[in-house]
């Protein structure tokens, strides 16, 4: 039997309430769990890890868009402050990504703690924020 995944859906906890806003962040954890585990067997090479990171980064700015279309569609009114959240994290996971490309190849254990602090904390108590805003479905 494997490991337990690094980072686990949990629908109570993790739920926004709108399903294409859900589907994405499982993409985001099962994406995480991915590199994560590239990381754990420790048999991926340079270029394979910054392929999966590259990946990783696209999907996230992608959510980003999407989530922040949906928010505008809603009229969601901390959408301005939630864009700046965004734009923060994009920031730190940018400056990661440069530590990775300056490094020996290997990816240090606290992206990962980052990652998994960022998507928990964040769709939890920010992205939860819009998904009580959203309309009654």
């Amino acid at each position: 039997m494997g490991e337990a995944a690094f980072f686990v859906w949990d629908p109570n906890t993790l739920s926004v309430h709108v399903d294409s806003m859900d589907g994405e962040h499982q993409k985001l954890i099962k994406m995480m769990n991915g590199l994560h585990e590239r990381h754990v067997a420790g048999d991926a090479d340079r270029a394979e890890l910054a392929r999966l990171l590259d990946e990783f980064a696209a999907f996230v700015v992608e959510h980003f868009t999407h989530e922040e279309r949906y928010m505008a569609s809603i009229d969601y009114p901390d959408l301005g402050k939630h864009k700046k959240v965004h734009e923060n994290l994009l920031e730190r996971f940018a400056t990661m990504r440069q530590e990775f490309d300056a490094g020996d190849g290997t990816l240090p254990d606290s992206l990962f703690q980052f990652l998994k602090f960022w998507l928990s904390a964040h769709i939890r108590g920010v992205d939860a924020k819009y998904g009580h805003h959203a309309p009654v479905r």
